[in-house]
């Protein structure tokens, strides 16, 4: 190659730095020589890395090597993006990002200064410069909001100001996990910034340690990406939708994930995530969509029953179906019976609309802006119907009474039940 960039003052002191914390566990020498790495990556790529830091990975199967992550400021302003519907999203460089380093790369997987030099330069590459990621989380992002029903600009503007849910998605699109890593043998990407810098033998040398090693390969998870992006980017929007009924739900799954989480980084997003819910006393209401009331309201039934018929005529309307039965099984509070009936009676508004329209006739569709396709009434009919009985179901449904117990302090400051 002809642009490869070699002998860098900076990437030697990388290299230097990681030597240095391989020799020692000493917190003073570790940290001074992370901060090191930070300015020099500041320096050779004139980026604005705000942190580098060593996550102890004490697990026995989690691995990720070397992370990078926008910082919250920036995830804030790509949500911003996310959310505005009235512009596309362009490539721009991830301004500001942190990087973690796993403690297994640095000191438990035999793996030289210079080979973990190469995976910082990757990720950099890949994350900062990825002309990919901001489009994919749009589309996500997008297609979410269309699966649910009312892909609009009114439902979009209703819903931003809980824009910080999507963090974890954003997250989740530009982290890696060792699958990622692993691919990069049959990819060789040409335009990797290990390569260009001079560190292709490095970096592939590296990959293959990482192949051979039984305790990593083990654990190795065969997972679909896009298909774990999109799950993610569906929890996300969701929440952001039903956020009124589903406040306490939404606060415990965050809790839960943050048990698991492994990345510090992350712990942090989720915390500031779990603070924000708990200042908001009041949210969009986005359930109670009816044919009365305001302009705003019956606007965004228009634009909902829009939605409703392209999901229809995708063959999607079961997948609406199947998701709340899987809801209903869930259900454990009155919370959580309360967000199922809000959703359910959120598609019978818009089916009941949509019917309405159809028998309207065809001018009246295409008055609103609205293509009626070959979908028939007798499909919404029908998916009414399902509707319907699933609300009776859920009115039917028994809710445990919480269990209570009786805790009684003894002298020794103990608590028992």
């Amino acid at each position: 190659m002809n642009d490869i960039k070699t002998n860098s003052t900076y990437l030697a002191q990388i290299e230097n730095s990681i030597e240095k914390i391989q020799n020692t566990n000493e917190p003073t020498v570790v940290s001074t020589n992370l901060e090191l790495i930070r300015k020099m990556i500041n320096h050779e790529f004139k980026a604005n890395c705000t942190k580098v830091s060593l996550v102890h990975n004490r697990t026995k199967s989690y691995f990720f090597g070397v992370q990078l992550f926008p910082t919250e400021s920036q995830l804030l302003s790509i949500s911003e993006k996310i959310v505005d519907t009235n512009n596309k999203v362009q490539f721009e460089n991830c301004k500001e990002f942190i990087i973690e380093l796993d403690s297994k790369l640095i000191y438990d997987l035999d793996i030289t200064p210079r080979e973990i030099t190469a995976a910082i330069l990757h990720e950099i590459g890949h994350k900062v410069y990825d002309k990919d990621i901001l489009i994919r989380t749009k589309f996500q992002f997008l297609s979410s909001l269309t699966t649910i029903g009312g892909a609009t600009v009114l439902i979009v503007k209703k819903v931003s100001p809980l824009k910080f849910l999507l963090y974890l998605a954003i997250i989740n699109i530009f982290s890696n996990t060792l699958n990622d890593w692993l691919l990069l043998k049959e990819e060789k990407n040409a335009d990797s910034f290990a390569v260009k810098y001079g560190y292709a033998v490095e970096l592939y040398s590296l990959l293959d340690k990482l192949s051979k090693d039984k305790m990593l390969t083990a654990f190795l998870v065969r997972n679909d990406r896009k298909k774990e992006e999109k799950i993610i980017m569906n929890w996300s929007v969701k929440n952001m939708l039903d956020f009124s009924l589903r406040k306490a739900k939404i606060k415990k799954d965050l809790e839960m994930q943050l048990k698991e989480e492994n990345s510090e980084y992350t712990k942090n997003i989720i915390k500031s995530q779990i603070n924000q819910i708990n200042k908001i006393k009041s949210s969009p209401q986005i359930n109670s969509i009816t044919s009365d009331g305001n302009s705003n309201e019956s606007t965004i039934l228009i634009e909902s029953v829009k939605s409703y018929m392209e999901m229809m005529s995708k063959g999607k309307s079961e997948l609406e179906i199947d998701e709340i039965l899987i809801e209903i099984d869930r259900i454990e509070t009155y919370e959580d019976k309360m967000y199922v009936l809000g959703r359910l009676y959120r598609n019978l508004a818009i089916v009941n609309k949509t019917i309405e329209k159809i028998r309207g006739g065809k001018n009246d569709f295409y008055n609103k802006g609205i293509n009626p396709g070959k979908t028939p009434e007798s499909e919404f009919v029908i998916f009414k119907e399902k509707v319907n009985e699933l609300i009776e179901k859920v009115r039917v449904k028994k809710i445990k009474d919480a269990d209570y117990g009786l805790f009684i302090k003894n002298p020794k400051g103990d608590y028992e039940e």
